[in-house]
């Protein structure tokens, strides 16, 4: 499946007609004008759009656990995903999941901090971290940190540094460790 749905009904069901807007708009806009750049697939085209619709939607509700809850009620699910196997890690602080490709990993490590302005953490990401993980033929290391507004700036760069000195004290050598990241999750080591 294409999707998943998670969470209440109500989110999944309205993330559900968001993504049916999306497409019918996309393709009846496509039909009259063409794509909205040169180059873009419908998919991802209805995808973009999709999002928009749901960020917009999800920043509108009132609480934090709402807005997270939104953001996960329909995840996509990327090809790449079947290539991975994931494993949880819960070792003291660290918390976060293992993608490891089917095929032979090399020795490198990728330590992966996740976007989402520090305060989400979508099952999105997923998809992201799975294409990182077979791109680079490397275990990688989602760190699953705390997020704000329970847990303000500097506990995200505090919990990057312990998942970096938990790689160092499993026998893993500081030149096979690959930092990466997208949006917020970039900032922790370029502040260190």
């Amino acid at each position: 499946m294409p999707f998943e749905l998670h969470g209440r009904l109500t989110y999944r069901l309205y993330s559900f007609l968001l993504l049916l807007w999306a497409s019918v708009s996309v393709t009846v806009r496509r039909l009259l004008h063409g794509p909205r750049l040169s180059g873009w697939a419908w998919s991802f085209e209805t995808t973009t759009a999709f999002l928009q619709l749901h960020e917009r939607v999800a920043f509108n509700l009132a609480t934090i656990a709402d807005q997270r809850e939104f953001t996960d009620a329909l995840v996509f699910r990327s090809p790449a995903l079947a290539h991975i196997q994931i494993e949880g890690i819960e070792a003291g602080t660290v918390k976060g999941r293992w993608f490891v490709p089917r095929t032979t990993p090399d020795e490198h490590v990728v330590l992966y901090l996740h976007g989402g302005g520090y305060a989400f953490s979508a099952r999105t990401h997923d998809n992201l971290i799975a294409l990182v993980a077979l791109v680079a033929q490397a275990r990688t290391v989602a760190l699953d940190y705390r997020l704000t507004p329970e847990h303000p700036f500097p506990a995200q760069l505090e919990d990057a540094q312990a998942a970096y000195k938990w790689l160092l004290s499993s026998g893993i050598a500081p030149q096979r460790i690959v930092v990466a990241g997208d949006s917020a999750g970039g900032n922790p080591f370029a502040s260190s």
